[in-house]
């Protein structure tokens, strides 16, 4: 995830197979909700060369995995973009360390 950090992505799903990061989800701007102005009209593209970003950079990291089990073998990535309208919601509790949390997930055309 440190590819992550510093872009201002987040990682909201994560399984064996795929991570789901999202950038610009939730932008609160103090004083203003979650308004936008004419002055944000340039956010999409941020958001987009943020994850843009972080997606090259694990890309170029992908040499260094090793899987111990496959020493021959080398791990492959495929990324995808998704930009524009998008919903999210809890859609159920998952079980973390005893715990039930809402389980938040999000959904794009």
């Amino acid at each position: 995830t440190s590819a992550f950090s510093d872009q201002s992505v987040y990682v909201m799903e994560r399984t064996s197979e795929r991570c789901l990061a999202v950038s610009g989800l939730v932008d609160y701007v103090e004083g203003r909700g979650n308004k936008q102005t004419s002055a944000d009209a340039n956010l999409p593209r941020l958001y987009a060369a943020k994850l843009a970003t972080a997606s090259l950079k694990l890309l170029s990291n992908m040499s260094a995995v090793k899987v111990p089990k496959y020493p021959r073998s080398m791990l492959q990535l495929r990324v995808a973009l998704h930009s524009g309208a998008s919903q999210g919601g809890v859609v159920g509790l998952q079980n973390i360390s005893l715990l039930q949390v809402p389980h938040y997930h999000v959904f794009g055309p």
